[in-house]
């Protein structure tokens, strides 16, 4: 089988990786009852799911480990995965009229997936030619190929350093064609905090100014308006509005004053249904609805905390997303504090 082609790079469907989780082969004293691997294949099939896929269960392939079948949009594809060594997953298109480029943008965003998961590391990709041969292979399924010798393993006793080199976390690099100018990935929460306060008050004041003006004429203060409104009404309105713009613009106007956009793994702009999903589970698990009484502080100092230990946020991590900043400089300082000096105003203003 000949390599596959998405545009001018050869298309790598197979990866090769360790894996952290246990071995669960099942076997009596003369051969396999249960292949190992179904642990590795449910935890994929989950990963695809967060990348929008519509997921089938894993099923038996007998000597072939295991499979299942999944769907994107108009991409079809199977997943077979056994264990030689560690685990060897090939993805295989079944759709006869998907174009390449889809599959690829696909298999782009599971890469970095994979690779920000604690559970796996030493991902390679391969072509058929290539796999099995114990080598690093491509940091990416259009990657270069590296021929450097690597040896692969299951199990919590797996060791890193079986595979030269092998980090236990590969820092990703900036997604292609990100401009220069916008190639930070270091984590910066405070500057991550600033922007989506901005952006939650922003819409705050806008709803607020509204409501008073269309529905009580101005006659009604602010924290009045508040208490009987806006805490059910801002939240929805607030993690529709910043998806609109992340589909849109890569961006929101706090997020644009502190340096931040928010892109795919293979550098194209977020669907609306990812950055909608994206929002929803920033205003749940990152700040447990903005809980008055300083109780939503809790939330993001352990959303802030994780960021500079993992370099990004489980809900980028999830949907194959990419936080990628503008370069710091006192020009980005500015804008940064211009953010925190609006997010001031607009809270003060929201409350008298």
């Amino acid at each position: 089988m000949k390599a596959r082609r998405s545009g001018a790079a050869t298309l790598r469907t197979k990866a090769e990786f360790s894996s952290r989780l246990p071995d669960d082969a099942i076997e009596d004293e003369h051969d396999f009852v249960v292949l190992p691997g179904r642990n590795v294949a449910e935890a994929l099939r989950e990963l695809l799911a967060e990348l929008d896929c519509e997921v089938e269960p894993v099923e038996d392939a007998g000597d072939h480990g295991w499979t299942f079948d999944a769907r994107r949009g108009d991409v079809e594809f199977y997943c077979e995965l056994t264990i030689i060594g560690g685990v060897v997953a090939q993805f295989v298109e079944m759709s006869f009229r998907a174009p390449t480029a889809a599959f690829a943008e696909l298999l782009i965003e599971l890469s970095y997936v994979l690779q920000a998961d604690a559970r796996f590391y030493q991902l390679g990709w391969f072509t058929a030619e290539e796999v099995t041969l114990e080598c690093m292979g491509a940091s990416s399924p259009t990657g270069v190929y590296n021929p450097e010798p690597c040896r692969r393993s299951i199990g919590p006793r797996a060791e890193p350093d079986e595979c030269a080199p092998a980090p236990k976390k590969r820092k990703p690099e900036p997604p292609p064609g990100v401009p220069t100018g916008w190639s930070d990935l270091q984590p910066h929460p405070l500057r991550r905090w600033i922007a989506r306060m901005f952006d939650f008050y922003l819409v705050t004041a806008v709803v607020l100014a509204g409501f008073a003006q269309v529905f009580l004429r101005g006659k009604a203060s602010s924290q009045q308006v508040d208490l009987l409104w806006l805490l059910p009404v801002r939240i929805p309105l607030s993690i529709l509005g910043n998806a609109l713009l992340l589909a849109g613009l890569s961006t929101t106007p706090g997020k644009w004053l502190c340096g931040v956009k928010v892109v795919r793994a293979d550098g194209g702009r977020v669907s609306f249904a990812q950055a909608i999903r994206r929002e929803a589970a920033v205003a749940l698990a990152g700040c447990w609805l903005y809980l008055p009484g300083g109780v939503s502080l809790i939330p993001m100092g352990i959303s802030g905390y994780m960021l500079l230990v993992e370099d990004t946020t489980s809900w980028d991590r999830r949907r194959g997303l990419v936080a990628v900043q503008r370069l710091d400089s006192w020009v980005q300082g500015l804008l940064t504090f211009a953010a925190f000096v609006g997010l001031a105003g607009l809270y003060v203003w929201s409350i008298v």
